[in-house]
């Protein structure tokens, strides 16, 4: 009975927001060590995106406080040999308790599995048991519970491939921009703080440091070896967005912006060289359009196509894709904003692209507006249209304020992204092969 297994999580995003570990963490464990997940059967969608999973909080719970354990502890066999010998000697020469206790509380103290924030800014760290292991208060209270809309604040992992696992966790202010990231050890002792800093100027204004977070990726890859996270910060009033791409000592690797907000993002190795690439959606507010795009992890002083001179100290055309969506009718009809929302790499490669259009909520609840799925090279081979879209379209098309009903011919409109013409702008460097979506455009065909 479902009852007896607990709640029931749906999902890779619901089962690491419960657990506190990156889904990309979550599916390694799965294929290595048979992480209790489940697959909904015929849910393999003919689009090519995954089967959806599920799993029930008791099976989990009982997962993590026994096939977790020991199993990212990350000692090898020869370190801790090494280290009990220590412990012996110091036993052997009288200071055999106090040689025990360094051990177990510095050079191998107990690891976290997982972490939670609350408003207050207190960070509470858990062992495979779920007993507490240590307490840390961040300061800039009151705190938001989860960045809209769907991320978690924390991230347990070995993030600097030292053996031992660090809380990785996203502050994000409630009353105050000036959000910022921190990373802590195994011990609870703070090892890095990082905030954003602007250019210099801003299309002649000068940027200081009121970013709100918008979007987190964790467990990224770099050719050599190392971790590395991937956050959207958002920028107010001027409303330029950054991708900042970190390794796991909190060093800067790559910062792109982009002339409007990013929303989302996710890490995708599109040429299979072992270091991921990042994927993003947006808006672009010089074009007043939807836009994704796709960037090196380690790209440096990067920003979108714009007129020379609009960012001094930043250099425009690094993306290796830069893509602009058009606008729905719909999104014209309101004057509304349309920008891309979610974006989501699945197993196979095919990137998910959802946009948003920003109109009355109590006209339309639903604020999905379209769904793409995309290639490497950003182009898409698919959309879809939601229900609640089509309706309202055709009921303003009646009203007589929109002037093409929804067919075949405003279909294949929409699925024609454009390049950015920007006047003494390179173009852009198309992405290398690599994986490919299993499905093509001719082979799903067009939503009708």
């Amino acid at each position: 009975m479902s009852h007896e297994r607990g709640r029931r999580l749906d999902g890779w995003k619901e089962i690491s927001v419960y657990t506190g570990v990156p889904p990309r963490t979550l599916q390694r464990w799965e294929r290595e060590r048979r992480f209790p997940v489940r697959r909904l059967p015929g849910s393999m969608l003919e689009s090519g995106r995954a089967a959806k999973v599920y799993a029930f909080t008791v099976e989990v719970d009982a997962w993590m406080a026994n096939g977790a354990h020991g199993y990212e502890r990350g000692v090898s066999l020869v370190r801790r040999r090494l280290l009990w010998g220590l412990a012996l000697a110091a036993a052997v020469v009288g200071l055999g308790w106090g040689g025990f206790h360094l051990y177990r509380t510095h050079l191998n103290p107990p690891q976290p599995i997982t972490a939670t924030l609350d408003r207050d800014g207190l960070l509470t760290a858990r062992d495979a048991t779920g007993s507490v292991l240590w307490h840390y208060h961040f300061e800039g209270a009151p705190f938001l519970l989860g960045i809209p809309w769907r991320w978690p604040l924390t991230y347990v992992g070995d993030w600097n491939n030292d053996g031992f696992r660090e809380v990785f966790a996203a502050l994000v202010r409630e009353n105050d921009f000036g959000d910022y990231l921190a990373c802590l050890d195994a011990s609870g002792s703070l090892r890095w703080v990082f905030r954003p800093e602007g250019p210099v100027c801003w299309g002649g204004e000068e940027i200081s440091g009121r970013f709100r977070i918008k979007a987190v990726r964790a467990s990224g890859r770099l050719r050599d070896g190392r971790t590395i996270f991937a956050v959207a910060f958002n920028y107010f009033p001027l409303f330029p967005g950054t991708i900042v791409v970190l390794d796991g000592e909190g060093r800067l690797v790559g910062q792109y912006w982009n002339t409007g907000f990013v929303f989302d993002l996710d890490f995708i190795d599109v040429d299979a060289d072992g270091q991921d690439e990042i994927v993003f959606g947006g808006i672009n507010n010089r074009l007043n359009a939807p836009v994704v795009g796709l960037i090196d992890a380690t790209v440096q002083n990067a920003i979108s196509p714009v007129p020379a001179g609009y960012a001094p100290g930043l250099t425009a055309g690094q993306e290796r894709v830069y893509r602009v969506i058009p606008r729905t009718p719909l999104a014209d009809a309101w004057q509304a904003d349309s920008r891309v929302f979610y974006v989501d790499v699945t197993e196979n490669g095919v990137i998910w692209v959802e946009t948003q259009v920003r109109g009355d909520p109590h006209i339309w609840q639903d604020p999905q507006e379209r769904v793409y799925l995309l290639g490497p090279d950003l182009v898409p081979f698919k959309l879809e249209l939601p229900h609640s879209y089509r309706v309202l379209h055709q009921r303003l098309y009646e009203e007589g304020k929109i002037t093409r009903p929804v067919d075949d011919d405003l279909i294949r409109s929409l699925l024609r992204f454009e390049d950015p013409v920007v006047p003494g702008v390179s173009g852009l460097r198309p992405p290398s092969s690599g994986r490919r979506p299993s499905k093509s455009a001719e082979g799903i065909g067009l939503a009708g």
